[in-house]
């Protein structure tokens, strides 16, 4: 395969997969990368927790009634790439630990340390973007948590 092949092939695939022709490939990066970006943060502060009208409306999937979320104390979003008619878009979560469902009136947390990666795949070709995997439990923020379900300002760890 010669280098000017190669390089016609990139440049089709990343127009096609822009979807209308007037986005571009930097628009697609910077258009998923943004949704993602808003999605973790609304995650994050618990929004996922109840029914929400801007998760069905930027997802691909049906969300499942998880028993469990992972709380976490922070994470990055990363560099968006482009692949065929998605943008993979890189999440890292710093875990503490998950958090279930109350059984005896309490809530039973296990403390699970670990750096959490996941790749969010957004397809480019519907308008507007949306999510199309992963399909993960609630990623909250610890001190959403407390605040939400223990009425507590802070924790120190």
């Amino acid at each position: 395969m010669t280098l000017c092949y190669r390089v016609v092939t990139l440049l089709t695939t990343l127009a096609c997969a822009c979807g209308d022709r007037s986005t571009t490939p930097s628009d697609a990066l910077a258009g998923a990368r943004s949704l993602v970006e808003e999605y973790v943060l609304r995650d994050s502060r618990g929004d996922r927790l109840s029914a929400n009208q801007w998760f069905l409306e930027s997802v691909l999937f049906d969300e499942p009634g998880w028993d469990r979320m992972t709380v976490i104390r922070g994470y990055t979003v990363g560099s968006a790439r482009i692949q065929a008619d998605t943008v993979i878009v890189p999440v890292s979560y710093m875990v503490i630990g998950t958090l279930g469902a109350p059984s005896t009136g309490y809530p039973a947390f296990k403390s699970a340390a670990s750096v959490e990666e996941r790749e969010f795949r957004v397809l480019i070709s519907t308008q507007p973007f949306r999510i199309a995997a992963p399909s993960i439990n609630q990623h909250v923020l610890v001190d959403s948590v407390l605040t939400r379900y223990l009425k507590l300002d802070k924790l120190v760890l």
